[in-house]
């Protein structure tokens, strides 16, 4: 069966390194973010040498500057490998902290940030991509590959609407994030002929031969349209009237609504319709 649904970006890899990227600069290079950013399986170090970085982090408190100010000279671990693995981590963040330091606007933010994802995570997120589809995940390769042009395209959005703005690491975090909520995966079934269970709004009513509705309560057939991102219908309205159209408001979501509503009904509708001509056609024995 295809489950035919859209995923959260929040959990996927190439997210998860973003946002830790990000947290790194926002929260001073605490151990949490600099340790989940090595271990969304996009960074090109070997996972013997995290848990070995990871143990020693946690062991002498490691955080802040002490990451990159100098050469790791506590303890009795093998400290030649132990830098050699930080310099190989530390490097590129540095550079990428060099470009932004002090308050940058939305757009040289994420000039950089793009810089560093085609520099950096392009070809492990490549390599990963590679590995799935030889495993025959077709599926999760194809979420990968979504993923780096959503961001991409929430990227776009962000400087569309901020530009010039001048900005923390912590607010465009935020931001960021924000932005997520707006973004969904979606997948193509591998085969037409199965079944299907998705929510109204992607299910294609055209060609389905029989269909059942699901969980027919109020607020979730019939939802309800609160969150409107990062501008409201007031802001979307007029940016319409400008020739500039961003996201469909909730009035339009509502209208939408209700049209899919139609068709799921009148689909279902037509069936009984057609199943009882049939009926009375096999009667008379005309079938």
């Amino acid at each position: 069966m295809f489950l035919d649904e859209k995923k959260s970006l929040t959990q996927n890899m190439v997210v998860k390194t973003i946002l830790s990227l990000l947290a790194i600069f926002a929260k001073n290079w605490s151990q949490e973010s600099v340790l989940g950013y090595l271990k969304t399986g996009l960074v090109e170090v070997e996972k013997e040498e995290i848990y070995q970085l990871e143990n020693y982090v946690i062991k002498y408190g490691i955080k802040g500057n002490k990451w990159y100010k100098e050469a790791w000279t506590i303890g009795e671990e093998n400290l030649a490998s132990l830098n050699q693995t930080r310099t190989k981590i530390v490097n590129p963040l540095l550079e990428l902290k060099e470009k932004l330091k002090g308050r940058k606007t939305v757009k040289q933010i994420a000039r950089e940030l793009y810089s560093f994802i085609e520099t950096y995570l392009e070809k492990p997120l490549e390599n990963k991509m590679k590995e799935q589809e030889e495993k025959g995940n077709l599926l999760i390769a194809n979420e990968l590959a979504q993923t780096l042009n959503l961001i991409i395209e929430l990227l776009d959005e962000m400087v569309m609407i901020f530009e010039n703005e001048q900005i923390t690491f912590s607010q465009y975090q935020e931001l960021f994030q924000m932005g997520l909520k707006n973004y969904q995966l979606g997948n193509i079934p591998a085969s037409l002929d199965q079944v299907q269970a998705g929510d109204m709004e992607r299910s294609k009513t055209g060609e389905i031969k029989v269909s059942y509705m699901i969980g027919l309560n109020d607020g979730l057939f019939g939802g309800s349209f609160t969150e409107e991102g990062f501008l409201d219908d007031q802001d979307r309205d007029f940016l319409k009237e400008k020739g500039l159209e961003i996201a469909k408001t909730t009035r339009e979501k509502l209208y939408e609504e209700n049209y899919l509503v139609y068709g799921l009904f009148d689909l279902n509708r037509s069936r009984i319709c057609q199943r009882r001509r049939r009926q009375r056609f096999s009667r008379f024995g005309r079938s």
